[in-house]
């Protein structure tokens, strides 16, 4: 048996310090895809996360603005979790030092060790921070395989909170079930420039620190600004909170409805880790994946390329044309997939043609609408 094999079934067993080797064996995975460790590590968490008795378990994304609270939400909702039964992990991605490069470790500071223990385990909680190093998104390279290590030995709950985020920092909602956009009172104007990205994906909006002034005005607003429903059919719920008070059950409440509603209808994350180099093992191909879960991909806003193609605003409907189907297209293949391989892997090279770009049809609001409704026609004939 690998070591790696051994590590997950001593975590397994109640062992600490097997759970963070994993996690270190997932950071440095991360950091060299193509040494024989990948292999390894991928194979044996495969392998682990194909036995029956593994989850259910639930992955949350927790993301912000910086200064939101999220550190102090996240304890929170693991002590409302561990209170519960249920075993936690909390993936905390801090800012890189800039002398050593790890992580800062501010994020462990929220976290108390008097956490209850479950029979047979150290302890119901473990905190890992990972620095982001450079990583866009709010996140660190190793989340995903850090994900697939929580999962496979049996933790019930999975946290990962992001570094302080801004309105296009979405890689989140790509690794969890559940994406829960942490904001504080008084945002102001910064509400519209948010809710133009990081917004448009969140399932649940919290507004943190309710006990502060302007908390019921800023979760008024949020109100207003979310759309009805998402596309998927979801209605994106706003909650408060005063997490320092571990008065977090309206987000515990909005949590278990948004996993009612996706085991409705048959969503699931897939349970594996994500692809390495095929060349490590030629199962492992980065494309098209038939059984991946498309509700944690973004959400294309359709309705915005369609209103820009009605106001004959040429330059923004192709800008957002665009972005649409690049969006369709790491939604349909594998996270980690490289940029430059996404549309073909997709299947979507291709779905705009040079001959659709005819100045004349793109000068009018006609011609601009029927290229939105080609382009999204030819997509939907790929699915």
């Amino acid at each position: 048996m690998d070591v790696e094999a051994q590590l997950i079934a001593a975590a397994r067993a109640g062992s600490r310090r097997a759970v963070g080797r994993l996690f270190s064996a997932a950071e440095d995975v991360a950091a060299q895809p193509r040494s024989p460790r990948a292999g390894r590590l991928s194979a044996a968490l495969a392998a682990a996360l194909a036995e029956p008795d593994v989850g259910p378990a639930r992955v949350i994304g927790l993301t912000g603005p910086p200064g939101a609270g999220k550190s102090t939400l996240a304890a929170a909702l693991a002590e409302a979790f561990v209170a519960a039964g249920r075993r936690v992990a909390v993936l905390a991605v801090d800012p890189s030092s800039p002398l050593t490069g790890g992580a800062l470790l501010g994020d462990r500071v929220r976290f108390v060790d008097s956490t209850r223990p479950l029979p047979g385990h150290d302890t119901a909680l473990v905190v890992r921070s990972m620095a982001a190093r450079g990583e866009a998104g709010g996140l660190s390279a190793a989340i995903p395989l850090a994900v697939a290590v929580a999962v496979a030995v049996g933790y019930h709950e999975v946290i990962v909170e992001t570094v302080g985020v801004g309105q296009a920092d979405i890689a989140v909602t790509r690794y969890v079930d559940t994406t829960v956009l942490a904001v504080p009172p008084g945002l102001g104007d910064e509400i519209q420039a948010l809710k133009a990205g990081i917004a448009e994906v969140a399932d649940i909006v919290c507004v943190t620190k309710a006990d502060l002034p302007g908390s019921a005005d800023t979760a008024r607003q949020w109100h207003l600004a979310l759309p009805v429903a998402a596309p998927a059919g979801w209605t994106p719920q706003v909650v408060s909170s005063a997490a320092h008070a571990a008065d977090v059950a309206a987000l515990v409440k909005a949590l278990d409805e948004h996993a009612a509603w996706r085991a409705s209808r048959g969503y699931r994350r897939p349970l594996g880790p994500p692809a390495l180099d095929p060349s490590l093992d030629p199962s492992l191909d980065p494309s098209l994946d038939p059984a991946l879960d498309l509700s944690t991909a973004p959400r294309v806003d359709w309705d915005g390329v369609r209103g820009a193609a009605e106001a004959t605003d040429t330059a923004t409907t192709l800008v957002l044309l665009g972005e649409a189907v690049l969006a369709e297209a790491r939604g349909r293949t594998r996270p980690g997939t490289p940029a430059s391989q996404v549309l073909a892997a997709a299947g979507l090279h291709g779905v705009i043609q040079p001959d659709d770009l005819d100045p004349a049809s793109l000068s009018s609001a006609a011609g601009l609408t029927a290229l939105v409704a080609t382009v999204r026609s030819r997509i939907a004939s790929l699915s």
